[in-house]
């Protein structure tokens, strides 16, 4: 503002000088002081009118009604561009070469002053008089002239121009009227000639026509059209046709037609003749799949340019005949042929940088992304897939840019949508969800037609690994172009399959997991085919799309279909996250069921036989059965013939998946409950040993326990798998037997390892026990501790061969090979033969005790005597007879404790150093301990 004291009466307006440097323009504007207005202690007034694309010097003055006052500081600015605001000038057209069907435009840009900018083009609009325009973009500023082809002669066209700047285009010139000339008729300047050349040689081939319109050129070899493959180059009138090492398939009569709108005429045939050739080393020259390939050696390999419009080369090979060792061509490989639609779309994607990725550009991407898999492009993506091994780049590449978009703050997802793709990204709430995800985020329960596939995801798993964002793809037309294959990468083999079921889908959670989920991921496929539930040859397999060391495919390694699955829907479950899909595939069997080996029958069959035998003594001698040791053995004897007798005639029979799992829960039950009773033996031992609590209450302790803790073990597991994932989680796709994948058979596992190491660590402490005890070895006669460590040691041993019988067993479920039938085989004879023999010194010498009763009561003293001292038995049976008193009736413990010492008597004057010591005789404060 000016200063009150400076103003010197009152201020009535400006005066504002405008000097346009540019145009050397000057321009002088009166503001009154109405037209202004002050704020922030600044007067403004704003001045119209000023010319674009200038340079402007501004001075200012202010003035009472005095007069104007002094000229202020000068202010420098320059104006912006603008469209022009004339036309170009003086647009005329005239009649240069070819009149009949061109014509030359010619104009001069718009005055300077009306340019408003730097003229970047012109745009030349013509048409015939009252139809529709073409237009013609001039882009070189320079050109004030254009000419215009392809008219049709004796025509009224009209002819417009414009000029643009960076703005934009200004208007149109004027119409102007321009007649083509009449037409005139093709005429023959230069024919081909007849030519002979050897095989293997170059040959070029021209002709040249006049004519108005230019006449179109066509080559003509043997009277019909040329083939695509030939190289052929047309300059206006002219063509030239070049063949490269030509050879037999080359021969023949060349001609050119030349066509205008006056009609055609044709040259004089030129025969072009090939001499040689060498038919025993050489494929010849052939024409295929629009390709021209040249003679080539056996051995080494042609090339061709790719068919039009693809770019690229083809190759071809000249190999030997296997019949009839002549040279003949392979197949054509065309993996490098790309489309020029393709080629662009593809370097579009590559070149995309997603470092700040929006919606809006995501947007153009998933269009860019649905043109690539239109199924026109179904061959080229079969070739790239074959020159990347099966990859199939651009869903890693899409899925890569969708992660990073960013979703607004006031939006919980992205949807977009096109002609093949459809694309969410969703907001996780990680660690805090308090709800399952779904996609679609539409409320579908199921799929329906225009949604395939439903997704779901638990809410544990968001919030154990900490989910904040889903990418989820539904591939329309990919099915169509992937491979159907289904690969089974653990055996590298592949499986007969119909193909695709249902669309391909990609999801991925973010921050990305090294772990599989503890709950898998639910995915519902709607089936393009229904499979009927009574179709046993089709059956449907949920996979997904990954990389194995044999290249890219279908595996369905860490998937499995759910028991809900039926004719229309497909529910598949995953433990990790990729490209999924349902594929139909030929049900086969006889190769994915387990199927039992002669071997294994011998083996099963043979120990259940001589388990029987054993339980038939232990009846025939019920004493035996007093005894808490043979109690076990008796029980663990009926767990194995039962658990042999389900191998055998129950692990196969998966027709019915629930008395498959009943089966499979019974026989994890059984061998569970071996493995327990081998414990309690260990326990029990323990016990005597260290003189621990061993009343008959404990006794029934073990053995309810011994049954009761698998069957927890059992029902928890079978119950907690099924209901959260179904009968498929649980038993394998093989036999009846839990499933390895997932890993459902460690529940199995893992207790059986630490019953062993359990029970095989009480064995180790009794023995040193035994070993370290000065008391108790001093009561052991001779050989006893030893014989008891040899016990222990075969207790171990027993352990031993059970968990190796057994997880052969489960190896043999899981991985289908002979070798693990035979040595489950193997290890279960061994089992039921070191057991036995372990129990055949316990009943020889029940057999024995027997024996004496029968003689005592019969008064038999001599055959008594004569007996123990045959058999040498007599220590054996006297370090154990303190054994037997709690296991046998006290009467007859006493009868034959009465003739035992009759017979050690006898001894006695033999040999005095074998006296035995009268445990039964002695004060109980003096008793050893027993062995």
């Amino acid at each position: 503002l000016i200063p009150t004291d400076h103003i010197n009466g009152i201020l009535h307006g400006f005066l504002v000088i405008l000097q346009n440097t540019k145009f050397s323009a000057i321009n002088n504007r009166t503001i009154p002081i109405s037209d202004t207005k002050i704020i922030n202690n600044t007067r403004i007034f704003t001045v119209n009118g000023l010319q674009y694309d200038s340079e402007y010097q501004i001075y200012l003055k202010a003035f009472t009604a005095g007069g104007a006052g002094p000229i202020g500081n000068k202010v420098s600015i320059t104006t912006p561009e603008s469209v022009p605001s004339a036309p170009p000038q003086n647009v005329r057209s005239l009649a240069l070469e070819s009149p009949a069907s061109s014509m030359t435009i010619v104009w001069e840009p718009p005055p300077l002053d009306q340019r408003n900018g730097i003229i970047t083009s012109y745009m030349v609009k013509y048409a015939i008089a009252n139809k529709l325009h073409q237009a013609v973009n001039v882009k070189s500023t320079r050109n004030v002239q254009v000419r215009l082809t392809n008219l049709k002669p004796f025509t009224n066209y009209s002819i417009e121009v414009a000029a643009a700047t960076l703005k934009g285009y200004g208007p149109f010139s004027q119409p102007i009227i321009h007649q083509t000339d009449l037409p005139k008729p093709a005429a023959i300047v230069d024919s081909p000639h007849s030519i002979s050349v050897a095989v293997g040689s170059n040959l070029t081939l021209q002709c040249r026509a006049k004519g108005d319109p230019i006449p179109q050129i066509q080559w003509i070899k043997n009277g019909s059209s040329i083939s695509s493959a030939y190289q052929v180059i047309t300059n206006s009138s002219y063509s030239k046709l070049t063949i490269i090492g030509i050879g037999q398939i080359d021969a023949g009569s060349y001609q050119c037609r030349f066509t205008n709108i006056n009609g055609s005429v044709l040259t004089k045939a030129a025969i072009v003749t090939v001499n040689g050739n060498n038919l025993n080393e050489y494929c010849p020259s052939d024409i295929s799949n629009n390709m021209r390939w040249q003679r080539t050696k056996v051995g080494q390999i042609a090339s061709a340019p790719c068919p039009k419009p693809a770019n690229g080369i083809a190759t071809k090979a000249c190999i030997k005949s296997s019949v009839t060792d002549s040279p003949k061509w392979s197949s054509v490989n065309t993996i490098r042929c790309i489309s020029p639609t393709f080629s662009a779309l593809s370097t579009s994607l590559n070149n995309f940088d997603p470092a700040n990725n929006t919606a809006t550009k995501m947007i153009n991407i998933i269009d860019v992304t649905s043109s690539l898999l239109n199924l026109r492009n179904k061959n080229n993506w079969e070739e790239v897939m074959k020159n990347n091994n099966g990859e199939f780049p651009v869903m890693n590449m899409l899925e890569n840019i969708a992660s990073k978009v960013q979703i607004p703050s006031d939006k919980t997802n992205i949807i977009i949508s096109a002609s093949d793709i459809d694309l969410e990204v969703s907001r996780l709430t990680g660690a805090q969800a308090n709800s399952n995800y779904q996609y679609p985020q539409d409320g579908s329960a199921s799929p329906k037609v225009n949604n395939p596939v439903v997704l779901t995801l638990s809410k544990k798993s968001i919030q154990t690994h900490k989910f904040n964002k889903i990418v989820a793809i539904s591939f329309k037309t990919l099915a169509q172009i992937l491979p159907s294959t289904l690969t089974d990468r653990q055996n590298n083999t592949s499986s007969k399959t119909i193909g695709i079921n249902s669309i391909v889908f990609s999801t991925s959670f973010y921050p990305k997991s090294s772990t599989d989920f503890s709950t898998p991921i639910q995915i519902v496929f709607a089936n393009d085919k229904q499979i009927p539930a009574q179709n046993t040859t089709l059956q449907s397999t949920c996979t997904y799309w990954g990389q194995s060391s044999s290249g890219w495919g279908w595996s369905g390694a860490g998937c499995w279909k759910g028991s809900e699955s039926n004719a229309s829907f497909t529910v598949c479950y995953c433990n990790h996250t990729t490209t999924f899909s349902s594929i139909i595939g030929v049900a086969s069997p006889v190769d994915n069921q387990l199927k039992l080996e002669t071997i294994t029958y011998i083996g099963c069959g043979f120990t259940i036989i001589a388990l029987l035998l054993t339980i038939m003594l232990h009846f025939i001698y019920k004493k035996s059965l007093q005894s808490f040791f043979s109690i076990i053995n008796v029980s663990l004897a009926i767990c194995l013939i039962l658990a042999n007798t389900f191998v055998l005639t129950g692990i196969t029979q998966v027709q019915s998946q629930i008395g498959c799992t009943v089966i499979a829960a019974i026989l994890n039950f059984l061998v569970l409950t071996v493995f327990m009773l081998a414990l309690q033996q260990s326990v029990y031992t323990y016990t005597k040993v260290t003189k621990a609590s061993e009343s008959q209450k404990w006794k029934i302790c073990y053995m309810i326990t011994a049954f009761v803790i698998p069957a927890i073990i059992v029902i928890g597991t079978a119950t907690y798998v099924i209901m959260q994932y179904g009968l498929d989680f649980f038993i394998s796709k093989k036999a009846c037997w839990l499933a390895t994948n997932p890993p459902i058979f460690l529940s199995f596992a893992v207790p059986a390892i630490i019953m062993s190491l359990t029970a095989i660590g009480l064995l180790v402490i009794s023995a040193r026990t035994l070993r370290n005890n000065q008391k108790i070895a001093d009561s052991l006669y001779d050989d006893q501790l030893s014989t008891i460590s040899n016990t222990i040691t075969a207790y171990i041993l027993l352990l031993l061969l059970l968990n190796l019988g057994w997880g052969f067993f489960s190896a043999m479920v899981a991985i289908s090979h002979v070798a693990f039938q035979y040595l489950f085989a193997v290890f279960t004879i061994l089992q039921v033969s070191h057991e036995n023999k372990k129990r055949h010194n316990a009943l020889v010498l029940q057999l024995y005790f027997s024996w004496f009763l029968k003689m005592k009561k019969n008064n038999d003293s001599d055959s008594i005597i004569h007996l123990t001292f045959s058999t040498g038995l007599r220590s054996k049976f006297r370090w154990s007879r303190r054994s037997f008193k709690n296991e046998v009736d006290p009467h007859d413990y006493a009868s034959v404790t009465e003739t035992m010492e009759m017979a050690e008597n006898f001894y006695e004057s033999i040999d005095p150093k074998m006296m035995i010591i009268k445990e039964e005789n002695q004060d109980p404060s003096q008793k050893t301990s027993s062995g």
